[in-house]
C-alpha cells in the first residue's frame, strides 16, 4: 500500500548511505567520524530535501505513519550513533552521558542545520560555508562532550 511504499523508499534513500558510515568500519576518532556524518546528512538534504519536506508533510498528517517513521526511520539511526558513542564514552574520550538523548540531540542539531542552510529559510546561513558549518558543528558536539567536569556553577557564569 502507499504507507509502505513511502517507508521503503525513506528507509533507502535515508537508511542506506549513513548505514555505510555507522556500520562499515567507523573511524575511531569521534570527530572524524561526526564530519562523515555531517557531510552525509547535508549531502542528502541537498539532494532529496524537497522530497522530504513533502514527505513530512504527510507523515506529520498520519499518526500511524509518524510512528512507523520513527521506528523504522529514526530509531535505526539513533541507535546505530548511540552504538557509536559508547565507545569513546568507555575509552574516556567522552564525559558519562545517556547515549539516548546525545544521539538524538546529534541528529537534531545536524539535520535543522542542514536543512536550514539548504532551504533558504534562514538567510543567515547564506555566508556560511558547508565547511564552517560542519566545523562548528563537531566542535560544539566535542566540546560538550568533554570528558573534564564542569560544575554546574561554573556552567552558570
Amino acid at each position: 500500500n502507499k504507507h509502505q511504499l513511502l517507508l521503503a523508499l525513506l528507509e533507502k534513500i535515508v537508511m542506506e548511505p549513513i548505514k555505510k558510515i555507522m556500520l562499515e568500519n567507523p573511524p575511531d576518532d569521534p570527530a572524524y567520524f561526526l564530519n562523515l556524518v555531517i557531510e552525509n546528512r547535508s549531502q542528502f538534504v541537498r539532494k532529496y530535501g524537497s522530497l522530504l519536506a513533502s514527505l513530512l508533510t504527510e507523515i506529520s498528517k498520519n499518526p500511524q505513519l509518524m510512528k512507523d517513521f520513527y521506528k523504522k526511520i529514526i530509531k535505526p539511526v539513533s541507535d546505530l550513533l548511540e552504538n557509536y558513542l559508547e565507545k569513546p564514552k568507555t575509552a574516556g574520550q567522552f564525559r558519562a552521558i545517556n547515549p539516548l538523548i546525545i544521539s538524538n540531540g546529534i541528529i537534531g542539531a545536524i539535520w535543522l542545520n542542514s536543512a536550514f542552510k539548504e532551504s533558504s529559510l534562514d538567510d543567515r546561513y547564506d555566508n556560511i560555508s558547508q565547511e564552517k558549518l560542519t566545523e562548528e558543528l563537531i566542535d560544539w558536539i566535542i566540546r560538550g562532550l568533554n570528558p573534564v567536569p564542569v560544575s554546574t556553577m561554573e556552567r552558570l557564569l
